[in-house]
């Protein structure tokens, strides 16, 4: 077997040596961060997949996730990628599907502009990916990325979601009885979200998919936490209302000492609150006024918001890096989260950018 040239990885078993699923698997992903380290315009992933069509698709993928980096002048230099396998499924013909958690970290070739100290993304993922063996070759015969399976689901349920005309005017009312501007600590806020951006908290109910019969994702209850944290003081009315927020982990002044308000952990609902919350927040069109500790929604085509995050750092080449739940997130570049043809303004619709006030 070749031996790699990168020594900066960690396989999921110790058989390097033995051609067999989970080393396929490990080959593959990390052939896809040393490509983005690499000065190479294409990768080709032909030799891990069964089929051309899947390792085309991804190939292209990657060459435009490495050309949105690079229009932030943004390359990472470095990686050490763990993979846990957290199930094993045979399958009747054979093949075997593993259900594997990514954990990467990525050292950038950029500063931060307020720690002065090279910036490192941390991302996890999780995959659904099926392996077969034939004539003592492994091969990928297919692979979900649930994260962004997670993602779409999001989505297509914010564009689902309504709000009543009486929702609307109790907002209305809640934005105008808070006329004075909220004590916030963006710094407090960014800290927050980097200790807890891999780990959650665990005194939080985590909504991620599996968690629980109605959890869809955690990116908002997360998004709560660092604002908490920062200092908004929660919104106590009751759980259904439009205009709560608050998680009942904490004693309240109306009595509500268990569960949460349902804006607590919604993206969409979240995202039209914030719009009627003027002494809290500024709505603002372009990504260069956002600072450390400011927040950022995608919205689906409706109009809902159906993902949160929060600027967690920013280079001296004017980029910022998010951090997110569902999947894990911490110092994200911006071009994941925005194509570089918007040229990282005017890009309303696509997202709602919150300036923390």
């Amino acid at each position: 077997v070749k031996q790699e040239a990168k020594t900066n990885t960690t396989t999921i078993s110790a058989v390097a040596q033995q051609q067999n699923s989970e080393v396929v698997i490990n080959r593959f992903i990390n052939s896809r961060y040393e490509f983005l380290q690499s000065d190479a315009k294409e990768i080709n992933l032909t030799s891990y997949f069964e089929t051309a069509n899947l390792a085309t698709t991804l190939a292209s993928e990657y060459a435009l996730e490495k050309q949105n980096l690079l229009a932030c002048k943004i390359k990472y230099t470095a990686h050490t990628t763990k993979l846990v396998a957290k199930t094993i499924t045979k399958n009747d013909d054979g093949s075997e599907t593993l259900a594997i958690e990514e954990t990467t970290h990525l050292t950038t070739n950029q500063v931060s502009a307020y720690s002065g100290k090279t910036i490192t993304s941390v991302k996890q993922q999780l995959y659904s990916i099926t392996v077969s063996v034939k004539n003592n070759e492994y091969k990928i015969t297919a692979l979900i990325d649930i994260d962004k399976q997670t993602m779409n689901n999001k989505r297509v349920a914010a564009d689902a979601e309504t709000l009543s005309k009486e929702d609307i005017n109790e907002i209305k009312e809640v934005s105008n009885s808070l006329s004075k501007v909220a004590a916030y600590s963006k710094p407090n806020a960014a800290a927050y979200a980097v200790l807890y951006g891999i780990a959650p908290n665990p005194v939080y109910q985590d909504f991620s998919p599996g968690m629980c019969s109605y959890c869809g994702g955690d990116c908002t209850s997360f998004i709560s936490q660092c604002i908490l944290s920062g200092g908004w003081a929660p919104i106590y009315k009751k759980a259904s209302s439009a205009a709560a927020w608050w998680y009942g982990k904490n004693t309240n002044p109306v009595g509500y000492r268990t569960g949460f308000a349902g804006v607590w952990p919604s993206a969409s609902k979240f995202g039209v609150l914030l719009k009627s919350l003027t002494t809290r927040v500024t709505r603002v069109y372009n990504l260069n006024t956002l600072v450390v500790g400011d927040l950022g929604q995608l919205v689906s085509p409706n109009g809902n918001a159906h993902h949160s995050f929060i600027v967690s750092d920013k280079d001296r080449s004017g980029n910022l890096y998010f951090t997110c739940h569902t999947y894990n997130r911490i110092n994200t570049p911006q071009s994941t989260w925005f194509n570089a043809t918007t040229n990282y303004s005017g890009i309303t619709p696509d997202a709602f950018l919150w300036q923390m006030k």
